[in-house]
């Protein structure tokens, strides 16, 4: 009797060990049954990074997502070229699909310049008439020095200093009003064709500064300052003092001697002017 027992209870044992090895499978076995259709995407632009509005889009501002067909709005940007060199009229955060619609061109903006200039900033104008300018190498979007050259001073005749005023600028647009149609008859009666050159409309480089620099350009323009623009790598943040170039320091640099005046054997330098 207690043989049949024992016999019955290792059975019963045997059966629930089966039992759960079938619940244990059941409960983790990969389903078999086929998931719905896989949803149409589309690609479009995002913003890689916050954007504030008024800023040139580089191509590291921005990328390419695939997101549901279905979620693309109609004006959504779909390729890099179609983004980059343009300025976006809202502020983008990072993520957010870039709308064609809200673009503008740096060089469409000159009417719609309070929506593009930066917060704390005044757009400026310079005369684009520099030599890089003339062979069109600055474009929107580009990082530059700006210098001038001028003359200071109270001796005469005043000493010449070229000075790097301002570093790591943001070109904002490079503009030009229409052409001014000249008649014949005004041209005749103008006659020289340096006066008919100077009716024509400037090209002007439009740069968004701080307004204490606005006005030390000012300044520097007024009192007949000649500017030049150094272009430079857009991800070079550096901005180092750089010395103002003089008679003095080409002396000191390449060790010049100054020439002795007349009936003089040997020459001083004499003391630095202060600028006014």
């Amino acid at each position: 009797m207690g043989r049949r027992q024992g016999i019955l209870w290792i059975l019963v044992g045997i059966a629930l060990a089966g039992l759960s090895a079938i619940i244990v499978y059941k409960a983790t076995a990969i389903p078999t049954w086929k998931s719905g259709p896989t949803p149409k995407t589309q690609p479009v632009i995002v913003a890689a990074q916050d954007v504030e509005r008024g800023i040139i889009l580089q191509p590291d501002m921005v990328e390419v997502r695939e997101v549901p067909e279905d979620i693309v709005p109609q004006d959504a940007a779909q390729s890099i070229d179609e983004v980059v060199g343009k300025m976006p009229q809202v502020d983008l955060k990072k993520g957010e699909i870039i709308l064609k619609s809200r673009l503008v061109l740096p060089t469409h903006a000159v009417s719609d310049l309070g929506l593009v200039i930066p917060p704390g900033k005044v757009v400026v104008a310079l005369p684009a008439n520099d030599l890089l300018n003339e062979v069109q190498m600055l474009q929107p979007g580009d990082h530059v020095n700006i210098m001038f050259s001028l003359n200071y001073g109270a001796g005469t005749p005043a000493e010449l200093v070229t000075l790097n005023v301002l570093q790591n600028v943001v070109v904002q647009a490079i503009v030009a009003p229409p052409t001014a149609e000249v008649s014949q008859d005004l041209a005749d009666a103008m006659g020289a064709s340096e006066e008919l050159q100077a009716a024509q409309p400037t090209r002007a480089l439009l740069v968004a500064v701080d307004p204490q620099d606005a006005l030390l350009l000012k300044y520097l323009k007024d009192a007949g300052g000649v500017l030049d623009f150094a272009l430079r790598p857009e991800d070079d943040p550096s901005t180092p003092f750089l010395d103002p170039v003089h008679w003095e320091y080409l002396i000191d640099r390449f060790g010049l001697e100054l020439p002795a005046p007349a009936g003089e054997v040997t020459g001083t330098i004499p003391a630095s002017p202060t600028l006014p």
